[in-house]
């Protein structure tokens, strides 16, 4: 196979995007779907599991469409080829001017059928005649024809570059208006001021130990905040109504709850989850993973800060004050999203329900495995749009 074959096989640039976004539409909404039927809350699957399975639905699609499209694996669903220009796609390699075609050996070589006027024809000769008034290559010739005067209303390589263009105009879009309610979020925050009370930092270090995690935790506090939150770089800031108004044990079961935030890298897997949902805008499912992923988090870190405390009453009471606190923000307006939609009564609720709070009978493990199955028949069954 020659240069201009290989060029040609591979597709443009634009063809090879078109054919891994469509790729990645497809396997991303079978992943959602998977994920959605697997964590449903009338299955008795645990939320660390859900945590996981909501984790890979976000992630996978980007894995199975790579292997696909990029290493050209070959899914038992098959492929759909693009093509970007249907005549030259059906354009056959002929002999090059001024050479005489050879047939390889081997080659199949393609007789024309022996008719009553032919030089071959004779006293023995076989005549193969087709049924009358049918033409072998009529049907060919009808397609063909269809594909081309399709082509010629609405060109397919200008429709995918028009695809292309657009996914990176929207990218683009989704991605600055992420920058900016980043930025927005830390300077609706404020000034943040170190904490200097040494009952909560020696609090914040027996937690800090008992969740493994070695680097230093930053505790800070702002008066323009009104609820507790954990931001990246292993930084827990506080407002100003914590300090004042809870008592030392709902002091505790605040930041046991922001540091399980902190051990499980919870603001980056927030960030990340953004960037994916902005990258990718046209798939609406992200926004609904982003939601349970968050759900399923704030469950975790809720059940990990009863393990430590246990005051799972006591988490309840604090959450109830801090809701009141986000009802009346107190001239903090924006700050107050920080949960981003955290669903407090109902964690309320699973709190008080002692029954509510479960725990998974999996390893962690166990519960990867589970939490990769749907990627991995995806990955082997889901059909693959490639840029053949």
């Amino acid at each position: 196979m020659g240069s201009e074959e290989l060029a040609a096989g591979a597709g443009s640039p634009a063809l090879v995007v078109a054919a891994w976004l469509l790729t990645y539409a497809l396997h991303s909404t079978l992943l959602y779907a998977g994920t959605w039927m697997i964590g449903s809350r009338f299955l008795a699957v645990s939320n660390e599991l859900r945590n996981l399975l909501w984790k890979v639905a976000l992630l996978g699609a980007l894995f199975t469409a790579t292997l696909q499209v990029g290493l050209g694996f070959e899914p038992f669903g098959g492929r759909v080829a693009l093509q970007e220009s249907s005549r030259t796609a059906d354009r056959a390699p002929g002999p090059s001017p001024g050479r005489t075609a050879v047939p390889r050996a081997g080659a199949v070589q393609r007789v024309a059928p022996v008719t009553p006027d032919s030089p071959l024809s004779g006293p023995g000769t076989a005549v193969h005649r087709p049924p009358s008034g049918i033409d072998p290559g009529a049907g060919r010739t009808l397609l063909a024809s269809a594909r081309a005067a399709v082509e010629a209303i609405v060109p397919v390589g200008l429709v995918l570059r028009l695809l292309v263009g657009a996914w990176l105009a929207g990218a683009g879009v989704a991605l600055l208006r992420l920058v900016r309610s980043r930025l927005r979020l830390y300077r609706d925050i404020g000034p943040r001021r170190c904490v200097t009370d040494r009952r909560l930092l020696a609090m914040l270090e027996h937690l800090r130990r008992a969740a493994g995690w070695r680097r230093p935790i930053h505790l800070t506090w702002s008066p323009r905040a009104c609820s507790p939150m954990a931001l990246a770089g292993g930084e827990i800031v506080l407002p100003q109504r914590a300090l004042d108004d809870l008592d030392p044990e709902q002091q505790e079961s605040m930041l046991a709850h922001e540091m399980a935030h902190v051990a499980r890298r919870d603001p980056a897997w927030l960030l990340l989850s953004g960037l994916v949902e902005s990258l990718f805008f046209f798939q609406p499912f992200h926004r609904l993973g982003r939601r349970h992923l968050q759900e399923t988090t704030e469950y975790l870190c809720d059940e990990w800060a009863v393990r430590q405390t246990g005051h799972r009453l006591t988490l309840a009471r604090c959450l109830a004050q801090i809701a009141g606190w986000l009802e009346h923000p107190h001239d903090a307006p924006v700050a107050c999203m920080a949960r981003l939609g955290s669903p407090l009564v109902r964690r309320v609720q699973r709190l008080i329900e002692e029954s509510r709070m479960d725990r998974s009978f999996l390893s962690f493990r166990g519960r990867a495995v589970v939490a990769l199955l749907p990627a991995l028949l995806v990955g082997y069954l889901a059909p693959v749009v490639s840029a053949d």
